[in-house]
């Protein structure tokens, strides 16, 4: 009777080990990969932040916001290919932030937003500024059309705070 209960207790360490082992892969795969692609179930495919590595020749945008609630400037125009800096310029005394995406995107992104259970979002295609502060990304679209940008700290973006970028394809 003594040695069965010591190869069960063995055998029940072996298999717990190796699910636990087993438990912690596919967490951290899972991990990786909602990571990678982005746990909300939309793509933000338009487009790829590049590293902040900045050109001296590279496109420069710089958008300022403030407490009135608007982007400025709340239009303009980029080509397919071309990287651009984008600085978002915090003049006011809240948060803001610069979210690019389809019109589609954005208004599902809104909606989502909107709902007390909503985790907040932290995309590639966002930065975010703090009062008096800046931020900066690297951003270069894939497809020519019309884009959005969007500000969703709580109110913003009912209040006005979005814009367009019209894209276009290069021209040589």
């Amino acid at each position: 009777m003594e040695g069965k209960g010591k190869v069960k207790m063995r055998s029940v360490l072996i298999y717990g080990a190796i699910s636990l082992a087993l438990v912690i892969a596919a967490s951290l795969y899972s991990f990786s990969y909602f990571n990678e692609h982005g746990g909300d179930g939309h793509s933000h495919d338009h487009g790829t932040p590049q590293a902040q590595v900045v050109a001296p020749s590279m496109k420069e945008v710089r958008i300022e916001v403030d407490d009135g609630m608007r982007f400025s400037p709340a239009t303009w125009e980029a080509q397919v290919g071309e990287p651009i800096r984008i600085i978002l310029v915090n003049k006011g005394k809240v948060d803001h932030e610069l979210v690019i995406g389809t019109e589609k995107e954005i208004i599902a992104h809104a909606k989502d937003m909107a709902n007390p259970n909503s985790k907040g979002h932290h995309h590639t295609n966002e930065i975010s500024a703090k009062p008096g502060q800046q931020a900066e990304l690297v951003w270069t679209f894939k497809k020519p059309g019309q884009y959005a940008m969007a500000c969703f700290e709580p109110g913003h973006y009912e209040a006005g705070m979005k814009g367009v970028i019209n894209v276009e394809t290069k021209t040589h």
